[in-house]
């Protein structure tokens, strides 16, 4: 049987683990704990088992758990209201008004059918129809000009609105229409659950 004298990895302090220094230092930390030609030389190929095991199973659920908790205090905080959400980060912190646009936006509606993501919470059985959202942004767009043209060449504009829509400024629809461009991304680059950020779709 193989025996190796004790080795450290490094010192992560109480600050790192909570979250005060980042999870990005605690990563770095250990992975250049690891990396250390002392720790690795010599060893068998089973400790980069060990690393992986260690890095999926201690450190990933404590970034979980650091930004789920940033994410609680940023509710408390942050005033609820319809803001553009631009980058993945801001979905640690979506306002509860912003709930239900995201959720009808069909992309992630078809996820929250199929049971991949969180969704808020919500049952897919129990939303509305329709994307009142998608209606109310793309009210008067025309895509294609020159297929929409009649024969003399007008281009008719069409807006849509029911007494039941939610009363929402423009500036308000802007911000839904980034925040669904910015998920688009996310869904295409990222297996992130925008509803439930920074864990996984399934």
């Amino acid at each position: 049987m193989f025996s190796a004298p004790p080795q450290t990895i490094g010192s992560i302090s109480a600050g790192a683990l909570l979250g005060t220094t980042g999870s990005s230092d605690l990563v770095s930390s250990i992975n250049a704990s690891f990396s250390n030609s002392t720790f690795l030389s010599g060893l068998s190929e089973s400790f980069h088992d060990i690393r992986n095991s260690f890095m999926q199973n201690v450190v990933r659920p404590i970034q979980i758990g650091r930004q789920a908790i940033a994410s609680r205090v940023n509710r408390l905080l942050n005033p609820d209201m319809i803001r553009p959400l631009i980058k993945e980060e801001d979905f640690q912190s979506v306002p509860p008004s912003m709930y239900m646009p995201i959720v009808l936006y069909p992309p992630v509606r078809r996820l929250l059918e199929q049971g991949r993501i969180s969704g808020f919470g919500f049952d897919p059985d129990h939303l509305p129809e329709e994307d009142v959202y998608g209606r109310l942004i793309n009210n008067g767009t025309v895509y294609d000009v020159l297929g929409s043209a009649d024969k003399d060449g007008n281009v008719w504009l069409t807006w849509e609105w029911c007494s039941l829509d939610p009363n929402l400024s423009f500036d308000e629809l802007d911000a839904i229409e980034k925040t669904r461009e910015t998920i688009a991304r996310i869904l295409s680059n990222t297996m992130f659950d925008p509803t439930d950020y920074p864990c996984e779709r399934g």
